[in-house]
């Protein structure tokens, strides 16, 4: 065992961080 240990234990640091920010928008691909 562990590795539930470790995955949860990330998953709870992961919600004490804040959200990563959106990825920007991709301009839409024309003449193509």
């Amino acid at each position: 065992g562990g590795g539930g240990r470790l995955f949860g234990y990330l998953r709870f640091t992961g919600t004490l961080l804040p959200p990563p920010p959106p990825p920007p928008p991709r301009p839409a691909n024309r003449g193509f």
